[in-house]
This record gives C-alpha cells, sequence and structure tokens, in this order.
C-alpha cells in the first residue's frame, strides 16, 4: 500500500509550523528552519497540494489573515523571519518601496554598489585580488571556484561590468 500524501504529515499544520522556527535574541526574528522558495518560509497544509508562505500562517495563527490583493510585508527585511509582529499587510507598491529603502531591490531608487548592497557577495578586496590574479594568468574558473561566484561574476569583475569604481 502506498502512502499517500495525507500520511506523511506528523502533527497539525500549527504543531509543525511551531517545531520549524527559532529565535533570534538580537532582533526578535522568528528564523524559519523548515522549507523555502526564494528565501521565504514555506510549510504544506494537509490535503493542499501547493505550499503555504510561512509568513502568511503565522498571520492566520494570530488572528490577521492576509487579504486578497495584499503582500506580507517585513518590517525587519528578513524574508526568513515569520514573526507575526515583524510582518504588514501591504500593498505591491509598499512592498517595492520597501525593498528599495532596505537595498535588496534597486529599480525606482537609488542603485546600492559594493559591499553595502546586501547582495553582494564580494568585497573591495577580493576584487583587488581576483584582477591582480588574473592579470598573472589565473583561469577564471579557478578564481570562480576559490571566491565562491560564478565564472560570469569573474568576467564581470575582470573587465570592470561591476565594481568598476574599485582600483
Amino acid at each position: 500500500m502506498s502512502k499517500g500524501p495525507a500520511q506523511n504529515f506528523r502533527g497539525t499544520v500549527e504543531e509543525r509550523f511551531a517545531k520549524a522556527w527559532i529565535p533570534e535574541p538580537n532582533s526578535g526574528c522568528w528564523l524559519w528552519t523548515g522549507s523555502l522558495s526564494n528565501g521565504y518560509g514555506v510549510i504544506k497544509r494537509q490535503g493542499e497540494r501547493r505550499n503555504t508562505l510561512a509568513t502568511h500562517l503565522s498571520l492566520e495563527m494570530v488572528g490577521r489573515p492576509l487579504p486578497a490583493g495584499l503582500f506580507a510585508c517585513h518590517r525587519c527585511n528578513n524574508k526568513g523571519c515569520v514573526n507575526p509582529d515583524h510582518v504588514y499587510h501591504g500593498t505591491t507598491k509598499q512592498n517595492s518601496a520597501d525593498a528599495v529603502l532596505a537595498g535588496v531591490m534597486g529599480r525606482g531608487g537609488p542603485k546600492i554598489a559594493g559591499e553595502l548592497n546586501k547582495g553582494a557577495k564580494l568585497t573591495e578586496e577580493a576584487v583587488r585580488l581576483i584582477r591582480e590574479r588574473h592579470g598573472r594568468g589565473i583561469f577564471q574558473k579557478d578564481l570562480a571556484v576559490e571566491f565562491s561566484v560564478g565564472k560570469t561574476t569573474i568576467g564581470n569583475v575582470v573587465r570592470r561590468a561591476t565594481w568598476a569604481s574599485v582600483l
């Protein structure tokens, strides 16, 4: 007899939610330790085929379900946080503006370059080393492995398509 999806669940969705986050004492964030999708916590409800965003479930559990057409926006700017106190209902415009202010998204606002960009995987020191080592003949693929980035990133750094301000 094969197991159906409902037999894979251990406890209610609320019980599984409670076991899938840990408190972060400095920020007050509840860090999701379960499955992720694009950095956001997800959880499957019994009998449903699609995942539910853990943040949405968190809001429902405290009596603040997300109205249709609105987003769950994080005051803490931490996608992995499921603390309902850190989340507010917002419009597309509010969500985008919040992301720009947090430096997560550059559209519609000033672009944050270099190490101040939260998405930066390199430092200015690493950029200088990459250019110096590439100039000595070290292959881009080897540099990519050493600095834990893709070959395209290395090529962009070497050609100054990115990090152009670093001398």
